[in-house]
C-alpha cells in the first residue's frame, strides 16, 4: 500500500502519513491524541459558569449583613470588618466580570474602555493567571463558611425556601402526597422546596394554602426572590395588613423564634413586647425599630420599607382627603393657632 500524502495531527500537529486505499483517513497520532482532542472540544462546547454572578450574590448577602449590623447597633470594629469584606468582594467581582468577558471574546481594548484604564493596565491587573490566583485565594478564605448551594433568587430565595421548609415540617404532610395535591411531579416539588427553581406566584399560593397558611404571608419573600418590589396599597388597613402579613412570613422563615429570642438577636435594640405586638398585627413600629426587627429575623430591611411607607403614605392621603372634605376651618387651639386670632 503506497503513501498518499502527509498531514498534521489535529491535536499535536505532528506529521501523519496518509496511505492509499479504503478506510477513514487518520486525524490523530494515536488514541491519546484523540482523547485529548475530544476533551478539548467538550471544554469549548460546554458553557462556562459565570463567575461574577456567584460573587454578585455574595455581595448582595454581605451588604444585607452590613445593614443588619448597622440596625443592630454593632460596634465600629464589627461594622468596619464587614465593610472591608464587602470591599474585597467587590474587587473580586470586578476581576471575575473581566474574566467572564474575556472568555466570551471581549477584546482587551473593550475591557480597558469599560474600566476607564489603559490597555496595558487592564492586561496587567486582570490577566488570566492573576485573576485565577485572586479567586482561589478568596475561595480559600471563605471555605470555612461554605453553605449549601445558593438557591435561585440568592439570599432572598433562601428565605422563601426556609419558609417552605418550616411549613412542610409543621404540616407533617409527606412530600408525595403534597405533590399529588398540587398536581405536580415529586421531582418538580423537590426542586422547588430545595430552592433549585423559583416557583411562580400560583405555585406559591397553592403551597401556602395546602400547608395551612395565608399566601399574603409569603408575598414579600416571593417578590424579593424574584427581584420585585411591593405594590402600593390603597388604604391604611390594607397597607398595615400587608406589612403584618409580610412580617409573619419572615418570622416563619426564621423558624418562628420567641419574642425573647428576637430581642436577643437584636442585641437589645428591641423589646420583647414590641416584637410580640408587631408580629401580632397590633403595632406598626417606627422605621428604625421595624428595620431592626426585620434584620433580627434575617431579612433585608429595604425589602420591607415600601410596605412600611405604604402605611404612612396611606395615612397622609387619608388625612388630606378628610381636610379637603371639611373645607377651611377657623383658627383654634386644635389646629395650632391661639384663640382664633391669626
Amino acid at each position: 500500500m503506497s503513501e498518499q500524502g502527509v498531514k498534521g495531527c489535529e491535536n499535536c500537529g505532528a506529521e501523519l502519513v496518509q496511505r492509499r486505499g479504503p478506510g477513514r483517513r487518520r486525524r490523530y497520532c494515536d488514541a491519546r491524541c484523540r482523547r485529548e482532542a475530544q476533551r478539548a472540544r467538550e471544554g469549548r462546547d460546554r458553557p462556562r459558569p459565570l463567575l461574577a454572578q456567584r460573587i454578585a450574590e455574595d455581595i448582595q448577602e454581605a451588604a444585607a449583613l452590613l445593614v443588619r449590623a448597622e440596625y443592630g447597633r454593632r460596634d465600629l470594629g464589627a461594622l468596619l470588618g464587614l465593610a472591608h469584606g464587602l470591599s474585597r468582594d467587590i474587587d473580586a467581582y470586578v476581576a471575575a466580570a473581566v474574566l467572564d468577558a474575556r472568555h466570551g471574546g471581549t477584546k482587551w481594548e473593550a475591557v480597558a474602555e469599560a474600566a476607564r484604564v489603559s490597555v496595558a493596565t487592564a492586561r496587567s491587573k486582570w490577566r488570566h493567571s492573576a485573576v485565577e490566583r485572586l479567586l482561589r485565594a478568596r475561595a480559600g478564605e471563605r471555605a470555612p463558611e461554605v453553605a449549601p448551594a445558593s438557591p435561585a433568587g440568592g439570599g432572598a430565595g433562601r428565605l422563601l425556601v426556609s419558609a417552605f421548609f418550616h411549613l412542610v415540617r409543621e404540616s407533617g404532610m409527606p412530600r408525595p402526597e403534597l405533590a399529588r395535591r398540587l398536581g405536580v411531579s415529586p421531582s418538580h416539588l423537590s426542586r422547588t422546596l430545595a430552592g433549585h427553581r423559583l416557583p411562580g406566584w400560583d405555585m406559591t399560593c397553592s403551597l401556602a394554602l395546602e400547608l395551612g397558611t395565608q399566601p399574603a404571608e409569603l408575598r414579600v419573600l416571593w417578590e424579593s426572590a424574584h427581584g420585585l418590589s411591593a405594590p402600593a396599597v390603597p388604604s391604611i388597613p390594607q397597607a398595615a395588613a400587608a406589612l403584618h402579613a409580610a412580617l409573619r412570613g419572615l418570622h416563619l422563615a426564621a423558624g418562628r423564634p420567641t419574642p425573647q429570642e428576637v430581642r436577643r438577636r437584636s442585641e437589645g435594640a428591641l423589646g420583647a413586647e414590641l416584637v410580640e405586638d408587631a408580629l401580632a398585627g397590633r403595632l406598626v413600629p417606627p422605621w428604625e425599630r421595624l428595620a431592626a426587627l426585620v434584620s433580627a429575623l434575617g431579612g433585608t430591611p429595604a425589602h420591607y420599607r415600601p410596605l412600611w411607607e405604604g402605611v404612612h403614605d396611606s395615612a397622609v392621603r387619608t388625612q388630606g382627603r378628610a381636610a379637603e372634605a371639611e373645607g377651611p376651618r377657623r383658627g383654634g387651639p386644635e389646629d395650632g393657632s391661639c384663640d382664633g386670632h391669626p
